[in-house]
């Protein structure tokens, strides 16, 4: 009986694919079947996936026409066998006991899927643990509907899951097919959690999932409205539902607005306005039908602007304008700021300070060093930099800029710290400024 089908889409893959496999072919679970999908590969990833093929029997490989990530991992799901069904990206790698520890936990709660949590991982190789499901109960049967407790952010990814096969084929559970391979995970996310009734959470993470680049943009046409297609997807899918599903339509309007404004942040400022206008109306038909309700929102900023959206566009649209304008003034005044500082130092080793030095690097700022305060949990150092302890190396206080780049509940603390030291020329790179510099 094959236990679990591994389902991997595969494009032009070929920098990180034997990584990817090997981590997948010693698996410790037994009856796990791999079915790769090569999605028109034009570099060698097709003779990477033959080459395992031939060396594992369990190991299954479809090459076909370049047709996007939606289609090729609907196609993968059509040629499955096994009880359960998990994904892993070509450029991601899993722990070796990964699909053994969420086909136990599966099992034991019968639960139409399982989530866990996953690792960050950089090109230095080096990895965070990221509780992307902090806060909710781990290891107890839970019901999306029954509960209505708002889990619609951790809908996605699906790599970081388990899911039971019977109940995606009885459900019509499919990834959208659209071109490309843009957020086509979202709609399969919302479909998965408006349609089972029992799901259970696991703390421990065995996905290593390389982290983007926070600097680059969508300047693609094609790719500005990708969110929105999966949007209309989930809606679609949530409209032709005959059960009863509570309070779904009033929890999704508040995720979609989050996931829109990630989006409108990500994408060209050439496309913005358009962005906006298609938001616009989508909020407007929304509020129409009675779908936004203030008590599904839990921030209340997202409430408030997209009241803007609904009943005074013009509002929004000047926003827009102001905000663009006054990303690109700041913007030049960061660069200016930066290419006359000598000594410019990071302060925060976490995702944060990851972040900010991949940043700077795409944007040809030197980085003398990155800073903590001890040298608990933290790395040696990160992309080349050096990671020491304040305290233990000598600097030019004087002559030093130091970029706090910590989560908002430490910044005040660190900031406080580096004045007590002398330090004066200090920049908190918040949200955004990071933004800004993208």
């Amino acid at each position: 009986m094959v236990k679990v089908s591994v389902l991997i889409p595969v494009y032009n893959a070929e920098q990180y694919l034997k990584s990817c496999m090997e981590s997948v072919v010693c698996q410790t679970l037994d009856g796990i079947e791999i079915i790769c999908i090569n999605d028109g590969s034009t570099d060698s990833s097709g003779t990477i996936l033959n080459q395992y093929a031939n060396s594992y029997p369990n190991v299954k490989v479809i090459h076909k026409e370049n047709t996007g990530y939606g289609h090729s991992l609907n196609t993968g799901l059509k040629v499955a066998t096994g009880e359960y069904v998990g994904f892993v990206e070509s450029d991601d790698f899993a722990e070796r006991d990964m699909f053994e520890v969420l086909y136990e936990n599966a099992v034991a709660y019968d639960v139409d899927f399982v989530k866990s949590n996953h690792f960050y991982t950089f090109d230095d190789h080096t990895d965070i643990f990221w509780d992307v499901l902090k806060g909710l109960v781990y290891n107890t049967v839970l019901s999306p509907v029954k509960e209505q407790n708002g889990y619609f952010h951790i809908a996605t990814p699906p790599w970081n899951g388990l899911y039971k096969r019977s109940f995606l084929l009885g459900n019509d559970i499919w990834f959208n097919e659209t071109p490309g391979a843009s957020y086509q995970d979202v709609s399969f996310g919302i479909k998965v959690l408006i349609s089972a009734s029992s799901m259970v959470l696991i703390r421990e993470a065995f996905l290593h999932y390389r982290a983007d680049n926070p600097a680059s943009s969508v300047h693609s046409k094609d790719k500005v409205f990708c969110i929105c297609d999966e949007f209309e997807e989930a809606w679609r899918f949530l409209d032709n539902k005959t059960k009863f599903l509570g309070s779904f339509h009033y929890q999704l309007p508040a995720e979609q607005y989050k996931r829109y404004i990630w989006s409108y942040n990500r994408i060209g400022d050439e496309y913005k306005d358009m962005f906006l206008h298609r938001m616009i109306d989508e909020f407007k038909e929304l509020n129409r039908k009675g779908y936004l309700k203030k008590k599904y929102w839990s921030n209340e900023t997202d409430w408030l602007q997209a009241q803007d959206l609904v009943n005074c566009s013009e509002k929004a649209l000047s926003r827009n304008l102001s905000d663009i304008q006054s990303r690109k003034m700041l913007y030049e005044a960061l660069m200016h700021t930066f290419q006359n500082e000598k000594n410019i130092y990071v302060f925060g080793a976490g995702i944060i300070g990851r972040e900010v030095v991949q940043i700077l690097y795409h944007q040809n700022i030197h980085m003398t060093g990155i800073l903590v305060s001890s040298k608990d949990d933290n790395p040696t150092e990160i992309y080349g930099l050096s990671v020491d302890v304040l305290s233990e190396i000598d600097i030019d206080i004087k002559n030093s800029l130091i970029l706090v780049s910590v989560g908002e509940s430490n910044q005040y603390q660190i900031v406080q710290m580096l004045r007590d030291k002398g330090f004066e020329k200090i920049l908190i790179m918040g949200a955004e400024i990071r933004k800004s510099l993208i």
